[in-house]
């Protein structure tokens, strides 16, 4: 899939009225920035699709099912490669028992479901550059890590999973800044912050 044929499936799933197809466009920007410096390690065009199409379960569910229906729709235009991205941006490579242990409540049976279906690991560089794109932009906006993780412990309250969340996008943040030759987070806020 083309970055354009992206951005058409996309618009055809939502609006840009809509706040996710917004955060949508700017995560892919940030991993388009991102991709300069991983274009060694990773397809530049596969993460620009993969980053504009992380959050496409969002037309079907808002909530925490949003990855698997991203992922599902993802499978069903034929593009496995971009489907990762809609779980891999939530799980950041988490193990089962892991997810179990850090959301107490989640629904066990959908959760092994997401499991019997999807290698979660190794993640890949697309995988690591997606999830840290998506961390660093709040809505529309792109922000630092802790402004994003704020912004998700007021609208949905703090949380063991989010706080793993954050601690797995900082080692993320970490592994592509060795790549890439500097702080990912300091180029991507100098380069496109709000």
């Amino acid at each position: 899939m083309t970055p354009k044929e992206g951005e058409e499936l996309l618009l055809r799933k939502g609006s840009m009225e809509e706040t996710w197809v917004r955060h949508s466009f700017k995560v892919r920007d940030v991993a388009v920035l991102l991709g300069r410096c991983l274009k060694d390690v990773a397809d530049p065009e596969l993460l620009e699709v993969s980053a504009l199409l992380h959050d496409i379960g969002r037309s079907v569910d808002q909530g925490v099912r949003h990855p698997w229906e991203g992922w599902r729709i993802l499978q069903e235009v034929g593009e496995p490669q971009v489907a990762r991205a809609a779980l891999s941006h939530w799980l950041k490579g988490r193990s089962l028992k892991r997810v179990l242990r850090t959301s107490p409540g989640i629904d066990r049976p959908w959760v092994e479901e997401i499991f019997r279906v999807f290698p979660s690991r190794p993640l890949t560089w697309v995988d690591h550059a997606v999830s840290v794109a998506d961390a660093m932009v709040a809505h529309d906006r792109v922000v630092s890590i802790e402004e994003r993780f704020r912004d998700l412990a007021d609208r949905y309250g703090w949380s063991p999973w989010l706080e793993d969340s954050k601690k797995i996008t900082r080692a993320q943040v970490f592994r592509l800044s060795r790549v890439c030759g500097e702080s990912v987070e300091e180029m991507v806020l100098r380069e496109l912050g709000s």
